[in-house]
């Protein structure tokens, strides 16, 4: 079986190393680091799971670029991308001596990832850090295998391998690599002796299964008288455990009856205690209700002849307010007649020479009503003596005359 050997291929573009990476080509080669051919300015895109390095004039920029979206300066570059994930790293250690100077080959099973990309790609590169981990396998192995005699080489594959992924990851840190696991995986020898180990082994094995079948017999045996005592045993415990369970349900139940009439008799007595209590509160609240409902009559009485005294005294103050009120409109009806009786005297006072005008005009349109009803009689009217000064006989003879013209006309 051929060794793992790490190398580093080329890429069109940064995503296109998620597709290399993992990959296992022919030869058992694994590839770890990428060198794209188009991720140069104006700008580039780096995937999740790797490191990039970015170079500018061709100098090589001391920190990763993170992944996601980046415009790139004229004259940069992304110039590698190293895998972040873990590599597994397999090759046989051959043609190793043990204790007893036997030549067997050992393969080994390694795991390590790229810690520092910086720090791996300036101090080591893929190919230095194949050659080195072959180089320092080799060594670990092959000191192990030495202080181990053949006979007990198949051993290794159980052996505790954790000293030795401490040293190697000691030796490779400044690289900026971590070895995280390291395990042996199988161990061969040469054919002629494995095959005499094999029936060694064989031997061996049949004389450990007739005794260990022998010991097993005597032990079913031994097995089986212990078995019947302690079967015995367990049935008679198991009557005894039963018997005394019986007592005990006994007890149980006579102590249940127990708390049952005590528990009965309890609530009696509770039942009783309770039915005073609730006939004492009924009749403390019949109480409580007759001396509430006799106030509460005191009260409504004494707020009614309140309420009717304050109704008299508001009745008599109305009516002494009213009898106040009539003799002041009284007064004030006695103070305007007085007033008017005044005011009429005045008037009077100053109308007396038109209303002596107006009585001398009443009598005379009197006078003149009489003697037109006497005109209008004339014709039975007889004036007697001299009729040059008397006025009725010039009305007679006028409204004669008046009737003349009538009839003429």
């Amino acid at each position: 079986m051929e060794g793992t050997k790490l190398i580093s291929v080329q890429c069109t573009n940064c995503h296109d190393c998620i597709t290399k990476f993992g990959q296992r080509l022919a030869g058992n080669r694994v590839p770890i680091v990428c060198t794209p051919t188009n991720a140069t300015f104006p700008f580039v895109s780096i995937p999740e799971g790797v490191w990039a390095i970015k170079y500018l004039h061709g100098v090589m920029i001391k920190e990763t670029i993170p992944a996601g979206f980046h415009f790139m300066r004229p004259f940069s570059e992304i110039r590698y991308l190293i895998t972040k994930k873990h590599t597994v790293f397999d090759i046989p250690v051959k043609k190793c001596p043990t204790k007893d100077n036997v030549m067997v080959q050992i393969d080994i099973f390694m795991m390590f990832h790229i810690r520092d990309a910086i720090q791996f790609i300036s101090k080591l590169g893929t190919e230095k850090l194949t050659d080195l981990l072959v180089a320092a396998q080799q060594e670990s192995i092959r000191n192990l295998a030495r202080s181990t005699y053949h006979n007990n080489i198949y051993d290794l594959v159980e052996f505790d391998e954790s000293e030795i992924t401490k040293d190697l990851d000691r030796k490779f840190h400044e690289y900026g690599v971590d070895i995280t696991d390291l395990m042996i995986t199988d161990v061969g020898l040469p054919k002629q002796m494995a095959d005499r180990l094999e029936r060694e082994t064989t031997f061996h094995s049949k004389n450990r299964l007739q005794k260990r079948r022998q010991e097993f017999d005597l032990l079913r045996k031994n097995n089986s008288e212990f078995y019947e005592e302690l079967k015995l045993k367990y049935k008679n415990e198991r009557l005894e455990e039963k018997e005394n369970n019986n007592r005990e349900i006994t007890y149980i139940r006579k102590e249940v009856d127990e708390i049952e009439g005590h528990t009965a008799k309890m609530l009696a007595e509770i039942d009783a205690e309770m039915d005073d209590v609730i006939l004492n509160i009924t009749q403390e609240s019949k109480k409580f209700e007759t001396e509430k409902l006799a106030e509460r009559d005191a009260l409504l009485l004494k707020m009614l002849a309140e309420a009717k005294a304050k109704k008299a005294d508001m009745e008599a103050k109305t009516f002494e307010y009213i009898e106040g009120k009539k003799a002041d409109v009284e007064f004030q009806l006695a103070q305007n007649d007085a007033e008017v009786t005044r005011t009429m005297a005045k008037a009077e006072a100053k109308a007396a020479p038109k209303l002596r005008a107006e009585r001398a005009y009443k009598i005379q349109q009197r006078s003149i009503d009489v003697l037109s009803d006497m005109s209008s009689n004339a014709s039975h009217v007889v004036v007697a003596g001299s009729t040059g000064n008397n006025l009725l006989a010039q009305v007679a003879s006028s409204s004669s005359q008046q009737a003349f013209y009538s009839a003429d006309e």
